[in-house]
C-alpha cells in the first residue's frame, strides 16, 4: 500500500480540520512548492507557500494579510512560464470557457510544473441532477468563444442548483417581477456553468496534454469535492 493510500485510510476517521491539515501537509506541500499561484482562493486559501500569489477578481473574497492580484482567471497578468504550480479550489466551475481558462493557467506554469484542482463533484453537490459536461461541449465552447453571458446552462442551474442549497445570495438575485436575474448571478460569480466528476476533468486535462499525477474521488474532509493533480508537459 502506498503512502497516499495509507494516509487516506488513516484520516477518514479524523475531524475535518485535521483532515484538511493532513491534506495540506502531504498533497499540497508535495506538489505546490516554491513560487506559484492560487486562483480564486476566497477567504481560506489552501496554499501556504510564502511565494504564493493569490489571484481573485472579487475584492470581497480576500484575506488582507496575503498578496492578491486582481484578475480574471481567463486572463492572467503574468509572463509565460512564471510559476511552478497553480492551485485552485471551487473556481473553475464558475468559468464559462473551461479550455480557455486551463490553457491560460498552463501558459503561466513552467514545464513540468503542476496544476492542482479541487472541484465540486457533480453527484455530491447542489448540482446533482444536472448533465455532466462533456469534452466535446468544452471544445465547442472554446470554438464559439463563450463568455460570462453564456446562458446555455442557466435553466439547469435554476432548476437544480438553486433550490437544492440555501445560497446566501438569492434575495439579491431577483428582478422586480420576482424572476431570477441571470446577469447578476453570473456577474457575481455564483453560477456553475459546468458539472464534472473526476473522470470528466481528467479527460479535459489529457486533451490539453497534461499527465495525471493524483486523482482522489473524494477530498478527505470535504465530501462534496474531488482532487486532480496534473503535470504540465510542454514542448
Amino acid at each position: 500500500m502506498g503512502i497516499l493510500s495509507k494516509l487516506i485510510g488513516a484520516v477518514k476517521v479524523c475531524s475535518n480540520v485535521f483532515s484538511r491539515y493532513l491534506i495540506n501537509r502531504y498533497l499540497i506541500n508535495r506538489y505546490c512548492r516554491g513560487k506559484g499561484l492560487e486562483i480564486g482562493p476566497g477567504t481560506v486559501p489552501y496554499s501556504r507557500s510564502l511565494e504564493t500569489v493569490y489571484v481573485d477578481k472579487f475584492l470581497t473574497h480576500r484575506v488582507s494579510a496575503r498578496k492578491y492580484v486582481t484578475a480574471d482567471a481567463s486572463s492572467l497578468p503574468f509572463k509565460d512560464n512564471s510559476f511552478g504550480f497553480v492551485i485552485s479550489s471551487h473556481c473553475l466551475e464558475h468559468c464559462p470557457n473551461t479550455l480557455k481558462v486551463l490553457e491560460e493557467w498552463k501558459r503561466v506554469i513552467l514545464p513540468n510544473g503542476v496544476i492542482f484542482l479541487i472541484l465540486p463533484h457533480g453527484e455530491r453537490t447542489f448540482d446533482r441532477g444536472r448533465q455532466l459536461t462533456t469534452l466535446e461541449h468544452h471544445i465547442e465552447d472554446q470554438t464559439k468563444g463563450v463568455d460570462e453571458s453564456d446562458s446555455t446552462h442557466w435553466e439547469e442551474f435554476a432548476e437544480y442548483s438553486i433550490p437544492q442549497y440555501d445560497h446566501g445570495w438569492t434575495n439579491q438575485a431577483r428582478n422586480e417581477d420576482g424572476s431570477w436575474n441571470f446577469e447578476w448571478i453570473a456577474a457575481s460569480g455564483n453560477l456553475h456553468y459546468h458539472v464534472w466528476t473526476q473522470n470528466g476533468i481528467i479527460g479535459v486535462l489529457k486533451h490539453l496534454g497534461c499527465r495525471i499525477l493524483v486523482c482522489l474521488e473524494e477530498l478527505i474532509g470535504r465530501t462534496d469535492s474531488f482532487v486532480v493533480v496534473a503535470c504540465i508537459e510542454k514542448d
